[in-house]
C-alpha cells in the first residue's frame, strides 16, 4: 500500500472517534491515544520533510530557502516551519532520541529539549537523558536536562552560564537609553527610556 492511500485510511479512523466517550477513564484514554498519534504524525513529517530537502525540492520549485518552501506547503508560518527544520537538525545528532519521538513516546518539545542537551554531552549520554526525561513535562525536563548537564560537564557548564549571563548583560546595555522631551504648551518633561 503507497503512502497517500494509508494516509487516507488513517484519516478514516482518526474520524470514527467522533462520537461520545461515555467514560471518564476511556476519554483520558482517547486524549493519551491521540497526543502518541501527533508525535508520531509529526515524527513522520519530520522525516518526510528531511527527504524533500535531500531530494533537493525545495529548490526544484524555485524556493530559495527549504523554510518559506516548508511554510507554503505546510500552510504554516515561516518561524513554525524554521523551529521544525531546527528539529530536524538537531534529532540528527540525538538518534535515540529521534527514535523516541518516532515511537510516540516522547512530544515534539521534549524530542528538541533533549536533543539540545544531547549536543552538550560526551558520549553515552544520550540514553541517560532520555531515562531522566521521557516522562517529564518540558518545564521540568530542562531542570532535570541542567542536573545531568552539571553531572557531565560541570566546568563547561559553568562557562556556558558565564558566556550567556554575559550575552544578557551586553544586550541590556545595548538597549539601554534615555530620551527627554518638553510636552508640548507646558512646563513638563517627559522621560521614557531603559535604564539596567
Amino acid at each position: 500500500m503507497n503512502g497517500p492511500a494509508v494516509i487516507g485510511q488513517a484519516a478514516v479512523l482518526i474520524a470514527a472517534l467522533d462520537v461520545r466517550v461515555e467514560s471518564d477513564t476511556d476519554l483520558l484514554c482517547v486524549l493519551s491515544g491521540l497526543q502518541t498519534m501527533s508525535q508520531v504524525v509529526e515524527a513522520q513529517k519530520l522525516v518526510r520533510l528531511r527527504e524533500a530537502e535531500a531530494r533537493n525540492l525545495p529548490s526544484a520549485v524555485g524556493a530559495a530557502h527549504p523554510v518559506p518552501w516548508t511554510a507554503d506547503l505546510l500552510k504554516v508560518s515561516r518561524r513554525t516551519a524554521a523551529r521544525l527544520r531546527r528539529l530536524n537538525q538537531v534529532l540528527a545528532g540525538a538518534p535515540l532520541v529521534a527514535d523516541a519521538f518516532a515511537a510516540g513516546e516522547i512530544s515534539a518539545e521534549q524530542a528538541r529539549v533533549m536533543a539540545d542537551t544531547v549536543k552538550l554531552l560526551p558520549a553515552g549520554g544520550e540514553s541517560l537523558v532520555l531515562a531522566r526525561g521521557a516522562d517529564l513535562a518540558p518545564d521540568e525536563l530542562r531542570v532535570v536536562l541542567r542536573e545531568v548537564q552539571e553531572e557531565f560537564d560541570p566546568a563547561g557548564t559553568q562557562e556556558r552560564d558565564e558566556t550567556a549571563a554575559a550575552r544578557a548583560e551586553e544586550r541590556a546595555r545595548e538597549r539601554r537609553r534615555v530620551s527627554l522631551s518638553r510636552l508640548d504648551g507646558s512646563n513638563l518633561i517627559r522621560i521614557d527610556g531603559y535604564l539596567g
